[in-house]
């Protein structure tokens, strides 16, 4: 991406920049000013993670969707209090919100098992049954479009087993797309 390594030397450098974002589901073209902290890659795809000055929040963008990066000279201090292993801890994928995570319960036919301990699904994965019947795991995160969108790519090699709400919002999906 064309603003990688102008990113990468704000974040070195301490210096905000101002940003010219369009969304994904927005016609118009929005102006920040971002403290930025931390790149990070997901799916082949780059995002920005850092502080909104206006807002006062800390918020991931997508870098495909800057239509421009005007670096600044205004220096900034991180926030002390930001870590980001601890701030993606329970994401699933890219997407951070103000939900707490949950214990999500999933239980897979026995041939998925190779391949999903090889590669877990989460840093949270742990494996509560693995036997020649089942491979159920449990993940701790926090409900997301990316969690649900790979939990859908299993098609009938996975059930839910909890929580109740994801199951019903999956299920509404499902029935959606017949």
């Amino acid at each position: 991406n064309e603003y990688l390594s102008e990113l990468l030397l704000s974040i070195k450098e301490q210096k905000a920049v101002m940003m010219h974002y369009q969304g994904f589901a927005h016609t118009d073209v929005k102006h920040y000013q971002l403290h930025p902290y931390v790149l990070k890659e997901y799916r082949n795809r780059w995002y920005v993670t850092g502080m909104l000055v206006d807002k006062n929040r800390i918020q991931t963008f997508a870098l495909e969707r800057i239509k421009q990066i005007i670096p600044t000279n205004t220096s900034f201090t991180r926030n002390a209090s930001f870590n980001p292993a601890e701030f993606f801890k329970h994401s699933f994928g890219i997407s951070v919100n103000d939900y707490e995570p949950q214990l999500i319960t999933l239980s897979f036919s026995a041939s998925e098992a190779p391949y999903i301990k090889s590669q877990p699904l989460h840093q949270t994965q742990q494996i509560l049954v693995d036997n020649e019947a089942e491979f159920k795991i449990t993940l701790d995160v926090i409900p997301s479009y990316e969690l649900k969108a790979q939990i859908l790519s299993y098609g009938d090699k996975v059930k839910i087993i909890s929580p109740q709400k994801l199951k019903d919002e999956l299920l509404i999906t499902l029935k959606q797309a017949l």
